[in-house]
């Protein structure tokens, strides 16, 4: 694990030493991500030019590598390695800093498009004098910047440039208001902030230090089939086995080497299949299970101890409970740079805590399968619709016949499909926000209301097919979900490792399959749940419900709900965003109705109060 931090300065009257100082400041907030520091110095154009890189690292013996005209801070894994070598040519034993100086030797800012894994770097061409970078292709890695009249910086996380740069100091209301309202942090790349921007998954920055140009670009697009096709057995069963192998191959990649391995078990399909191929592939492998269970409810911990007899994990179980939450938000909120809008992303925080405290640098998680292979409940209503405006009656009808393997009913795919429809047309408009969120919006102040309704929202394409919702899941909402496992992992300075979302070769193959395979006779995860034959038992591997990090949330909120009121009621609001005075006023009704909004409404107000005085 390493944290990120690069500042360029064109102004001639800014000090090196004041440079320092922002380095410094910079890293401070990225400690926990590494206490190694190292940074360099170049002053590469004339002397009114000043670029520092920067890094801080769990292992002690990383560095800044250069080649005397390169220079590259890397965070993370390349997973394709031998490939680029023998592509390239290339028989000397690299580190992966070192085979991407090779590549950009051979094939410049093009090679880029070679890597493959999970990794953020900055890398800098003293000869060009260009500065570049770099996100991996699917969001494990986090980058963000910002741009000053004095300076451009580049940070790991956000408060690195919030609290070192000056002039980027601001929060949006417009994001916040959205947030509150719909819990929706993903549409916003500045997130809440008003002068920092998230670089994007598989996209290089690059700064010319001699032109003092930017330009953001995508070195690589994630191709994909829109299409519906016929299912055919024959073909699924090939389908199956290949998505094995890839899977497989790329869990190789996380666990080559090591003899003690730790994972996020939940006892859902995803990371039971994580747990069964680890075990199938070294019998020597020793697993640590980290399962999180609550006081209200351990049916999801069953499951999860099938696994670990399966494997013979050393199995660890994580109590969470409404007090921790209570008493921790404050931290949580700090080290996620945003505020938490659900329970969940405290029980997956305290997963990765209890993970570091048994000496684990590393952990493997499942995140990215449902949006690989259309895990989510919302992708049957657009494969319903995908079947029907196809005119594919049979199989329309023998989906609609299946649908309570999915705990579904036609009724409820009929309406869902409808209110789909309806948002595609008129979106969240000022409309539709009064109309499905009227109770809340008394809750918020005018001037928030109004900076709210009239931002410009770029509008969505119209998904005529399930691979079109799973592609924009998966390129556009995924990099936000693992967002929250690799803060939370990176507060105790370890990776949070993805085999569903850094793996380009599994990626891409998915993605060239029609979307008929994705969901079949009512089961989610077809593709998958046909791979992981006779690997996850049965009764997991067809298993229909389940929950991630599942919380007690409603008992949760019920039990802290003086602990959140108070916090309202007392917590300063900068932005003067919250109509305090009404949600006090009216607590206990709020609290107690049976709108299934207000409860959430009411801890995102809280969490979001938490978060804003963290802030200086």
């Amino acid at each position: 694990m390493k944290g990120l931090f690069t500042v360029i300065t064109a102004n001639n009257s800014i000090q090196t030493s004041s440079i320092e100082a922002i380095i410094q400041q910079g890293l401070s907030h990225l400690v926990h991500r590494g206490r190694h520091k190292q940074y360099s110095f170049f002053t590469p154009v004339s002397t009114d030019t000043t670029l520092a890189i920067a890094i801080c690292s769990s292992e002690e013996q990383a560095n800044i590598h250069n080649d005397e005209r390169n220079y590259i801070a890397f965070d993370g894994k390349l997973h394709n390695t031998d490939a680029i070598k023998e592509k390239l040519q290339i028989h000397t034993i690299l580190s992966d800093a070192e085979l991407i100086f090779q590549v950009y030797n051979q094939l410049g800012e093009k090679g880029f498009s070679l890597l493959e894994g999970y990794f953020s770097f900055i890398f800098y061409d003293s000869h060009q004098q260009t500065l570049y970078a770099l996100r991996d292709p699917f969001g494990n890695r986090p980058l963000f910047y910002c741009q000053t009249d004095h300076y451009i910086a580049i940070a790991s996380e956000a408060r690195a440039l919030y609290q070192s740069i000056a002039g980027v100091q601001g929060f949006d209301k417009s994001a916040i208001v959205d947030y509150l309202l719909w819990g929706n942090i993903a549409q916003h790349p500045q997130h809440f902030f008003s002068n920092i921007q998230t670089l994007q998954p598989a996209h290089q920055l690059a700064y010319s230090l001699q032109n003092k140009t930017l330009n953001i670009q995508p070195y690589y697009t994630l191709a994909y089939r829109s299409c519906l096709g016929r299912f055919d057995s024959y073909k699924a069963n090939e389908v199956a086995v290949t998505v094995k192998q890839l899977l497989v191959r790329g869990i190789e990649n996380h666990i080559s080497g090591r003899k003690n391995i730790a994972i996020g078990l939940s006892g859902g399909l995803d990371s039971s299949s994580l747990a069964c191929c680890m075990a199938n592939m070294d019998k020597d492998i020793n697993i640590t299970a980290f399962t999180v269970v609550n006081e209200f409810n351990e049916a999801e911990s069953i499951f999860a101890e099938k696994i670990v007899t399966k494997t013979k994990a050393k199995w660890i179980k994580v109590l969470c409970t409404s007090q921790q939450l209570l008493k921790e938000l404050e931290t949580i909120n700090y080290y996620q740079n945003i505020p938490i809008f659900n329970t969940s992303s405290f029980a997956q925080y305290k997963l990765m805590e209890s993970a570091s405290q048994q000496g684990f640098t590393s952990i493997i998680d499942g995140q990215g399968s449902d949006e690989l292979f259309a895990g989510y409940i919302m992708y049957f209503y657009r494969f319903i619709h995908e079947l029907s405006s196809e005119f594919m009656c049979k199989e329309w009808l023998q989906e609609c016949k299946h649908l309570s393997n999915a705990h579904l009913t036609y009724k409820q795919v009929l309406f869902e499909s409808l209110k789909y429809n309806l948002k595609q047309q008129i979106g969240q408009t000022k409309a539709y926000t009064c109309i499905s969120r009227k109770p809340l919006l008394l809750a918020l102040n005018e001037e928030a209301k109004q900076s709210y309704f009239h931002q410009k929202k770029p509008g969505k394409a119209y998904k005529e097919t399930l691979n079109d919702y799973l592609y924009e899941s998966y390129t556009q909402d995924l990099p936000h979900i693992l967002r929250w496992g690799e803060h939370s992992a990176a507060r105790f300075g370890m990776d949070c490792l993805m085999p569903f979302a850094d793996n380009k070769a599994l990626t891409e193959f998915v993605f060239s399959v029609p979307s008929i395979y994705k969901i079949h006779k009512g089961y989610a995860k077809f593709l998958l749940r046909s791979a992981m034959n006779d690997i996850v038992p049965d009764e997991i591997r067809l298993r229909t419900q389940k929950l991630g990090f599942y919380t007690p949330e409603d008992q949760w909120l019920l039990q802290i709900s003086n602990g959140m009121k108070q916090g309202i009621e007392g917590l300063p609001d900068p932005e003067d965003i919250i109509k305090k005075s009404f949600i006090i006023e009216h607590w206990d009704t709020l609290f107690s109705s049976t709108n299934q909004h207000l409860k959430g409404f009411l801890f995102r107000c809280f969490s979001y109060l938490v978060w804003r005085n963290t802030w200086t």
